[in-house]
């Protein structure tokens, strides 16, 4: 039986680390499916996108609300695909506001969270809302240790797996160069 994973990455940076997440597992396996909200890179990597939230990526607290309706939107088509699909993970990248409520329900359903690219609340957050992430997920792959420091402290399975950048991003000059 083919394994399901429904898959979200909101913003355009997500979408490029979740991609890079897919073709890494689909080495390991290539008959999982995975379906999801997310953008071209996804796409590319053979996952069904079901919406493109990309392009309303904001920052502040009043220009959000502007793409409320769309997010709310997405957050109900990934519930209902949550509980019709019935996928053996849910994994989430970044986008804490947003995918804390997926969590929820997925945790509700008995579907295995994953979070890539964890919330952080070990860097600016509490205790007490790290304590709140940490009930929700079954996996965490942090790209800091001290990410997953702060998570296995709170008794979460929490796994450092290194900045996603470090692979993509190459440098064109060396350090005298650079530093000239």
């Amino acid at each position: 039986m083919k394994k399901k994973i429904l898959i979200s990455a909101i913003e355009v940076s997500g979408d490029m680390h979740a991609a890079n997440l897919v073709k890494e597992i689909k080495k390991i396996n290539p008959q999982i499916e995975f379906s999801g909200i997310g953008s071209e890179a996804l796409q590319n990597q053979g996952v069904k996108i079901y919406r493109d939230l990309s392009h309303k990526s904001t920052v502040g607290f009043l220009e959000p609300l502007k793409h409320l309706f769309s997010f709310l939107s997405a957050a109900k088509l990934l519930k209902n695909l949550l509980r019709t699909e019935k996928p053996d993970a849910f994994f989430c990248i970044d986008g804490q506001g947003f995918h804390m409520l997926i969590a929820q329900e997925a945790k509700k359903l008995g579907i295995p969270v994953i979070y890539y690219i964890v919330p952080q609340e070990w860097l600016w957050g509490t205790e007490e809302g790290g304590k709140k992430v940490a009930a929700l997920c079954d996996l965490m792959i942090t790209i800091f240790p001290e990410a997953r420091d702060f998570y296995q402290k709170l008794g979460t399975k929490a796994v450092y797996n290194g900045h996603p950048l470090i692979d993509i991003v190459k440098p064109t000059i060396n350090k005298e160069n650079f530093y000239a």
